[in-house]
């Protein structure tokens, strides 16, 4: 009863002026000196086009920053945000956190990226769901971290890794998502009397405040702007950036040498996570991939009825010799031409394409198709003789339908395959000792690093205690300290573990440990 009364709190704590034709004639006869003006300076840059290369009105209050200048060479129009990450960007703050985007978008091998003046965002399309958008390390390329120092005595704020992240940088960091997005520290605060400002240097980004800034008032530095005018300064298009070609893994290109580069169709993406948490590649007519669960290299991903089709009921055996029947309940099946059958035995039959799933179907004039539970075969009689068998493209519309709508910021950060796992290092302890709470955080079986997910612990009084736990590691664990509690002999203490994730969403665990002395 005690447990339940704990649980339940937890709980509770988880979840119209005057027309005068005059002035109006006054202010278009302006309006026409000023375009006079504009057109005769068409030539000339404006440093108005650069945009402002500072964070402004971070936490929604005037900065009072400096305005900076802009890195030579960068392009004068405004960049658009692209559309990939247009979710990850707006859920950072966009312009007002994060600042302009700075760059076009760069693609090469399985990585998309865009600069924006104070990062790099980043899409990995062979990373897991959750890992899949993220910041990139720019801090790493040019700050060189100092020591770790003893832990600071100094009350408010959060230490990670020995560095005192403090009270004036935390609610920012927070804010843009912890070490998630932020990274961990790589430096304390310290001041920079050049600048005339306090700073702090963190993986992704660099947070700092003005001497001259009002309370509450935090400005992110110019990483991405810093990095991009180096790497970036003649590259005014994505165009100029090569592109690097990713090799298949053994057990596609195994796969695709077996199929067949006609039936396989041209690859449209490079090898990267479905939502399950399979390694997949999506071909022009089919999707392989590789379940790590299930040895046995690539097989076809079921997409047919994926990409709409419906499957048809199923019918009685046709007397006629050019038709080969396949069972499939209760006598009922499905009729195949040997036309057909002939040419997909050619690379495995059923074993590879599946059962049938429909009769020969007339999709247009001249032109049939018939559909596996993995692709389609077309029958075009238009064409000359040797070209009228083909498979159907079901994996570009597969990739339009399925794998294109799953680029979504918000919904590839879901927690429904986050696994969370807690224990504590003892099941009983006395009053006078410490107790220590373990976390590990997989998606699919893949550690998620740098999540930091918060303890709720009930106390002997009935109060509720709430601590962060450091970020979790490259092997998706952490672990939290509990001072000692002074409590009775056989109390119990209830803790919940809470991970959160966008719009609300939570994932926790509940256990405890009892005093016992």
């Amino acid at each position: 009863m005690i447990a339940a009364t704990h649980a339940n709190l937890l709980k509770d704590r988880c979840n119209h002026p005057v027309f005068d034709p005059r002035k109006v004639l006054l202010i278009v006869l302006v309006l026409f000196a000023l375009l006079a003006s504009g057109c005769a300076e068409l030539d000339k840059p404006s440093p108005s086009e650069f945009g402002n290369f500072s964070n402004n009105g971070i936490l929604g209050q005037p900065s009072g920053a400096v305005e900076a200048s802009p890195p030579a060479g960068l392009p004068s129009q405004t960049i658009p945000v692209a559309p990939l990450f247009a979710e990850f960007y707006a859920n950072l703050g966009g312009m007002d956190v994060l600042g302009p985007v700075i760059s076009p978008l760069f693609e090469s091998g399985n990585l998309k990226e865009q600069y924006v003046e104070s990062g790099l965002m980043v899409f990995d399309e062979t990373a897991t769901g959750n890992d899949r958008f993220r910041l990139a390390s720019l801090g790493l390329e040019f700050v060189i971290s100092n020591p770790e120092t003893p832990e600071p005595k100094q009350s408010g704020g959060r230490i990670i890794d020995g560095r005192l992240i403090p009270a004036e940088f935390l609610l920012m960091y927070d804010k843009l998502g912890g070490a998630r997005y932020v990274g961990r520290p790589l430096t304390d605060v310290r001041y920079n009397p050049e600048k005339q400002r306090s700073e702090q240097y963190f993986e992704n980004l660099g947070f700092y405040r003005l001497d001259q800034d009002p309370p509450g008032v935090v400005h992110l530095m110019e990483y991405g702007a810093y990095a991009c005018n180096l790497i970036c300064r003649y590259s005014a298009s994505s165009a100029s950036v090569p592109l690097r070609r990713l090799v298949l893994p053994e057990a596609f290109e195994s796969k695709v040498q077996q199929l067949g580069a006609a039936i396989t169709g041209r690859m449209l993406a490079e090898p990267h996570r479905t939502v399950d948490g399979r390694q997949a590649v999506i071909f022009e007519n089919l999707v392989l991939v590789v379940d790590r669960k299930q040895p046995g290299g690539a097989s076809l991903l079921p997409i047919v009825e994926m990409t709409g089709f419906q499957q048809q009921p199923l019918v009685e055996p046709q007397k006629n010799p050019l038709m080969t029947f396949y069972p499939i309940e209760n006598g009922l099946g499905h009729n195949v031409p040997i036309y057909i059958e002939g040419f997909l035995k050619q690379f495995g039959g059923v074993d590879i394409t599946g059962f049938p799933i429909s009769e020969v179907l007339a999709i247009a004039p001249g032109v049939y198709q018939q559909c596996f539970t993995n692709l389609c075969v077309e029958i075009n009689l238009n064409l000359p003789e040797g070209e009228q068998l083909k498979i159907s493209p079901l994996g570009r519309k597969y990739k339009e339908m399925v794998f294109d709508q799953a680029q979504s910021f918000v919904a590839s950060q879901s927690l429904v395959y986050v696994d969370l796992k807690i224990w504590e290092a003892a099941s009983y302890i006395s009053a006078k000792e410490s107790q220590v709470v373990h976390v590990a955080i997989f998606e699919n079986g893949v550690p998620l690093r740098n999540r930091e997910p918060v303890l709720l612990l009930t106390l002997p009084d009935g109060s509720l205690l709430n601590m962060v736990f450091p970020p979790t590691g490259a092997d998706g664990r952490t672990s939290l300290e509990i001072p000692p509690i002074p409590a009775s002999n056989q109390t119990l203490i209830a803790y919940r573990v809470c991970l959160y994730g966008l719009n609300g969403e939570i994932k926790y665990l509940d256990d405890h440990w009892q005093i016992w002395d």
